[in-house]
Formats: C-alpha cells, sequence, structure tokens
C-alpha cells in the first residue's frame, strides 16, 4: 500500500510539474529561429509578443510533417495560438542584422525541449 500511494503522489508531482505556466524573455540572433517542443508533448497555448526590432516568423511543424505558417509579428506586435500536441513552433528572426527578442507566456504543458534553429 506504501509504495502504491509513494508512486501516485509521486506521479502527481512530475504531472504538475509539467503543467502549468513559463514566463520568459528570450532572444534570437539574425536568420535563427528559436524553436518550441520536440517530440511527444501536451498542448498549450501560447502569447508572443515581439519585443526587438525586426520582424518574427511565426510557423508551426505538425506530428504529420506538415508546416503551417500562422503569422508574423511586427515590431510590438502580440499574437495568441493555441498549440495542439505533439506540434513544434519556430519563430524565426527575419533580420539579418537585429537581434530578435520576443517574450514568451505559456499555459498548458511546459515541459517542452527548446533550441536554435538556422544558420548564421
Amino acid at each position: 500500500m506504501k509504495k502504491i500511494t509513494f508512486s501516485l503522489l509521486l506521479a502527481t508531482v512530475l504531472l504538475s510539474c509539467s503543467t502549468g505556466t513559463l514566463h520568459s524573455v528570450t532572444y534570437i540572433e539574425p536568420g535563427l529561429s528559436f524553436a518550441l517542443g520536440e517530440g511527444k508533448h501536451g498542448g498549450y497555448s501560447a502569447s508572443i509578443t515581439n519585443q526587438g526590432k525586426s520582424e518574427i516568423v511565426v510557423s508551426a511543424l505538425k506530428e504529420n510533417g506538415m508546416t503551417l505558417p500562422l503569422d508574423t509579428l511586427k515590431i510590438s506586435q502580440s499574437g495568441k495560438y493555441q498549440v495542439p500536441a505533439n506540434t513544434q513552433v519556430f519563430f524565426k528572426n527575419t533580420s539579418t542584422a537585429n537581434q530578435g527578442e520576443i517574450k514568451i507566456l505559456l499555459k498548458g504543458d511546459t515541459n517542452l525541449s527548446m533550441n536554435y534553429e538556422g544558420k548564421k
């Protein structure tokens, strides 16, 4: 009985760590993309504000391999996105000279991989 209780407690703690809210300010070098979520994960909502000096192109790579353009965030513009489970989202800095800056607020599954992609 103690083993089952401990297992349930551990599962609850792990689940609560991966769902919730995440706040971040992320910088993206010129020409690179910041990628959120790779592999298996739950869905989440993302509120993104472009705080930089260049446009940010937002796109999604669905689990079936299809890439969908979602938005182009102009300077100081915000966008809200409902991201399905197992979907990777990219934020591409379109500038060749200016560093991009996005403010991120995620709600839902926040146990996501985060990395940079592309060539400088």
